[in-house]
């Protein structure tokens, strides 16, 4: 006598291994495209105000050598390792803000709400270094020694420190529009972000092997019945 074998296992209804289901990425809206131009269009104008400062070389030697002008042991290698250093700060932090924009630009393009999150934190820092710069530049226009105040130069810098400010702050308006707010939602539902496994199986409807059904009475105990008589073997 066998025992009884269990059901058919019921198929989970969208069952395939607990993956989630494939949605597709909702289309990029308007507000989303133009902070992604608006981005671009700032990581250019980064690079412009580097080539900027770059022009500003003879304001920079000047500011150097007046503020080591006290100093006993200022030499000319002196002034120039400082003013070299004070290039190659300029174009490090400048290529670094460009990357970020062009990398905040692409990954809000693609949906990612990190990305989003990312970039309102970087035009918080970026408003911080604009502020800390404009009350610089207000101590130095009243110093009546400083050699930078109201240069072409120094202007043009403003100006493009300026628009890539209000570039920044127009951006950050638009990813969080509600528009762009609805495609960040979809874009990570089409990623499966925040996707919850399925629950289990629900249990086989037939008995488990060795387990009888309800109404059913159990098999004797003992070896099973044969289906004719066995020769014994004679006793010792």
């Amino acid at each position: 006598m066998t025992a009884p074998q269990p059901g058919p296992y019921p198929q989970y209804p969208g069952g395939g291994g607990g993956m989630p289901p494939v949605q597709p990425k909702p289309p990029i809206p308007d507000t989303v495209r133009n902070a992604f131009y608006l981005m671009l269009g700032a990581a250019a104008l980064q690079v412009v105000g580097i080539i900027g400062s770059l022009a500003q070389i003879s304001d920079i030697r000047r500011a150097v050598r007046d503020a080591l002008r006290d100093q006993p042991d200022t030499t000319e290698n002196t002034i120039n390792a400082a003013v070299n250093f004070t290039i190659a700060i300029i174009v490090i932090i400048g290529l670094l803000f460009a990357g970020l924009w062009v990398w905040m630009a692409f990954a809000n393009r693609a949906g990612k709400n990190w990305a989003r999150i990312t970039g309102t934190v970087f035009f918080g820092i970026l408003s911080l270094l604009t502020l800390f710069s404009l009350i610089s530049a207000a101590g130095s226009a009243s110093n009546e020694n400083s050699m930078t105040a109201g240069t072409t130069s120094s202007a043009v810098s403003w100006v493009i420190n300026i628009i890539i400010w209000i570039a920044g702050l127009v951006t950050v308006i638009l990813l969080w529009n509600s528009r762009s707010s609805a495609y960040f939602q979809g874009a990570a539902a089409s990623y499966g972000y925040g996707y919850q496994p399925e629950p289990p199986y629900p249990p086989p409807s037939g008995p488990a092997p060795g387990q009888t059904a309800p109404g059913q009475t159990a098999p004797p105990a003992g070896p099973p019945p044969s289906d004719g008589p066995q020769d014994m073997p004679p006793p010792r």
